[in-house]
């Protein structure tokens, strides 16, 4: 018996090792397409073939370069296809709001009344082949439900999208985000666990949880001091206080959602798996389970909300001390907002362990076939 078991084991490791290849192999050659599907885009195209660059003055009191590049190229589409083009672009040494750019890159390029200017570099054979290497592990690694996986992460791409099209079209932005997240989580959920008990179960807590700690934050918000939206970064300029206060809501919403999911989803297959093989245990000994269980997982989701962060402070971090700016000043305007959004999505994670232990034991414990 155990040995036709490992033998299917076999046979499924070497079909999803089989399905991974060939659909790195055809995101490859999608790939190579996009490297030359010039003609498909309505904007310009630029090929890079010699770039000359020199600084053109330096900033005395920080570190920060501005930097002119000569770049000479040839157009690939369009009516002025084959035309040779040379193009003054300026970028900053810091590269933050601008980019530098090498020989060989493609880049969009628009005509104006000056002349012609770089709107940005033509990354879409990148992206196509980064998905596709994701995609091919995920098949290798976790076999049809990765698949599920990716397939669940383009859909939410899609949300995401659309959500951002409704703010631009004057949704409230805070409302917009929630509806978005709830449509996350069951995206997630229902092609992870399918259309079951544990979904559902993992979705109320989820939500609850979302909504308990959006609470949590809202009444500190009221009873404290507004920040300074000054130093909030990607913030247009000038800035409206109460447009900076949604975008501020709105992203600490989405911070703690992952590993609220995570530990929705480990409560609730806890309490089904325990109960599938024991439907008598009692509601007591569930709790304790938990319990124990919430203790083990609740250090690593604090650290991976922690980490999500600091991966957010890293280039304000740097960027603020290389131009000499003191470090309580970059805590103080611009990791607040990142130590902030750490402390509400850990707040999330700690209440989602006792809701999700909850609704798992209330929709489970009467059922003895899961």
């Amino acid at each position: 018996m155990c040995k036709s078991v490992d033998k299917i084991e076999v046979r499924n490791l070497r079909k999803y090792i089989i399905s991974g290849v060939i659909l790195f192999l055809l995101g490859s050659l999608v790939s190579f397409f996009m490297m030359h599907n010039n003609s498909l885009y309505k904007k310009e195209i630029l090929k890079v073939t010699k770039v000359e660059q020199k600084v053109e003055n330096k900033e005395s009191h920080t570190k920060e370069k501005k930097i002119r590049q000569n770049i000479s190229g040839e157009i690939l589409n369009g009516k002025n296809k084959g035309k040779h083009l040379e193009i003054t672009h300026r970028y900053s040494s810091s590269q933050v709001y601008d980019d530098k750019y090498s020989q060989g890159d493609k880049v969009f390029i628009e005509k104006s009344e000056e002349g012609y200017s770089i709107t940005g570099l033509k990354r879409d054979y990148y992206t196509v082949f980064m998905m596709s290497a994701l995609l091919s592990l995920l098949v290798i690694v976790a076999g049809f439900k990765g698949f599920t996986t990716f397939i669940s992460l383009i859909i939410n791409l899609i949300i995401l999208w659309l959500a951002l099209k409704l703010h631009l079209q004057g949704v409230n932005l805070v409302l917009v985000t929630t509806v978005s997240v709830i449509l996350f989580a069951f995206m997630l959920l229902v092609f992870n666990t399918g259309l079951s008990k544990k979904t559902y179960s993992a979705m109320i807590s989820t939500i609850l949880t979302l909504f308990a700690s959006i609470a949590v934050m809202l009444i500190v918000m009221k009873v404290s001091p507004s920040p300074n939206y000054e130093f909030f970064e990607y913030l247009p300029q000038p800035y409206d206080v109460y447009d900076a206060k949604l975008i501020f809501i709105s992203s600490i919403i989405i911070t703690g959602l992952g590993a609220v999911m995570d530990i929705a989803v480990t409560m609730t297959s806890l309490v089904s798996e325990i109960l599938r093989k024991n439907h008598k245990v009692s509601a007591g000994e569930l709790k304790k389970s938990c319990t124990k269980v919430g203790d083990d997982v609740l250090g690593t989701m604090i650290n991976v909300v922690f980490f999500s962060n600091v991966a957010a402070a890293i280039p304000f971090f740097i960027l603020s001390l290389k131009n000499d700016i003191d470090i309580d000043k970059v805590l103080k305007y611009n990791v607040f907002f990142d130590i902030v959004r750490f402390l509400t999505g850990s707040i999330a994670t700690v209440l989602a362990i006792p809701v999700a232990a909850l609704v798992a034991v209330k929709m489970f414990r009467k059922r003895e076939e899961l």
